[in-house]
């Protein structure tokens, strides 16, 4: 159970609307995400050992981005986050996708 103290009625009502979000999105992400980033973010180590530029990347793993926005739209962020630090490739990819106009 979440208790909040309202002390002054506009930030309690910004702090409940940001934990009201953060509870809409999924709080952990699926088996099938995880495998994803892992994959992803391998992919996209390999491309950049090579020195693949952005464009190669974003390219040749176009066929994930319908996946990466769902789960992007439907985790919450601070999972996210958690996730892009742990893969650090995958985030580049993910930084790279939300640049372009796709």
């Amino acid at each position: 159970m979440i208790t909040v103290e309202v002390t002054h009625p506009i930030p309690a009502l910004i702090l409940l609307t940001i934990v009201f979000k953060c509870f809409m999105k999924s709080l952990t992400l699926s088996d099938h995400d995880k495998e994803l980033i892992r994959l992803i973010d391998a992919q996209a180590k390999q491309l950049m050992e090579r020195n693949a530029p952005d464009h190669v990347i974003v390219t040749t793993l176009m066929d994930f981005i319908p996946d990466v926005r769902c789960m992007v739209n439907a985790t919450c962020e601070k999972q996210l986050d958690l996730y892009c630090r742990e893969y650090p490739h995958f985030n580049y990819f993910l930084q790279l996708i939300s640049q372009e106009v796709i």
